[in-house]
């Protein structure tokens, strides 16, 4: 998942693996909505140091036991991957996208890492 201080970290925190075949990582990115709507009194990091930092504040708040990577402040990841404020990608062991998401939606999540990880336990596998 990629994005900000958003509450789509929650939706993909709550994703439960069932096997130790895969693997959730997020990806944090610069804020989206920095000082607007529910986000006004959110500033945007202006530091690496300052973006790590609100990353680890949204992993705490959240309670994420995930693994998150923080992107560069010229946010690589979005260039490489989409300019969306909180996509997800489902990747197999060689890198390649199988599955994304707009939003980190958790049904569609979960059934696109079973499909990838147990392709024979849901219907028609």
């Amino acid at each position: 998942m990629t994005g900000g201080y958003r509450p789509a970290a929650h939706e993909i925190g709550a994703v439960q693996l069932k096997s130790n075949d895969a693997q959730i990582i997020i990806v944090y990115q610069e804020e989206p909505h920095a000082g607007q709507m529910a986000f006004a009194k959110l500033a945007q990091p202006e530091s690496f140091e300052a973006r790590r930092a609100l990353a680890k504040r949204v992993q705490d708040e959240y309670e994420l036991p995930r693994t998150i990577l923080v992107d560069t402040m010229e946010d690589q990841s979005r260039t490489l991957f989409s300019d969306l404020a909180s996509p997800v990608f489902i990747m197999d062991t060689s890198g390649a996208i199988v599955a994304k998401s707009l939003w980190a939606d958790r049904p569609q999540i979960g059934l696109a890492i079973k499909a990838l990880v147990h392709p024979a336990t849901l219907p028609g596998g």
